[in-house]
């Protein structure tokens, strides 16, 4: 579930460089990754990705959420 929450979080990153820049080396790069079928939770980075695009406020809810969790899996730790 960590590693889930900590892709959702960057994937949020990458997207918001994209908006702002949508040449962004590092962006375009994360973006071929996650495509991949071979990234680890492709799945939910992509689900996440389609979820951006069409509708950014559910995207920053559940990136709310996923930053929640692991600043929580962080103190338990």
């Amino acid at each position: 579930m960590k590693e889930r929450a900590e892709s959702i979080a960057v994937a949020w990153a990458m997207l918001e460089r994209l908006q702002n820049d949508p040449s962004d080396d590092v962006g375009l790069t994360f973006q071929s990754l996650v495509t991949r079928d071979s990234y680890k939770h492709a799945n939910c980075v992509r689900s996440f990705l389609r979820v951006y695009q069409s509708d950014r406020n559910l995207a920053m809810a559940y990136v709310d959420k996923a930053v929640e969790y692991l600043r929580g899996a962080q103190t338990n730790a």
